[in-house]
């Protein structure tokens, strides 16, 4: 398992476009990968569970994952919410 703490930095949070964006990516990827936010973890391929989250700009989260292609999985996903240019 791979864990790495950040910020969501995308305008207005993880809304439908920017959501629709971070699912696809996360598709890419054969493990298992969670958004953790206080105590609810969500599905990363879920964009159902992305936008019931309510993930707003400044929210403090963790991306975690777990399999293979792991510490990818999660850096690629961090990358996309902490920059404010990128989904």
């Amino acid at each position: 398992m791979y864990i790495k703490h950040t910020e969501i930095a995308t305008p207005g949070g993880l809304h439908s476009k920017s959501a629709s964006n971070f699912v696809q990516t996360a598709m890419k990827y054969q493990s298992e990968i969670y958004i953790v936010k206080e105590d609810e973890q969500i599905n990363c391929k879920s964009i159902l569970g992305l936008l019931a989250g309510a993930l707003k700009t400044g929210a403090a989260v963790a991306v975690k994952a777990e399999g293979p292609d792991e510490k990818e999985a999660v850096n690629t996903l961090c990358k996309l919410i902490e920059s404010p240019n990128t989904i």
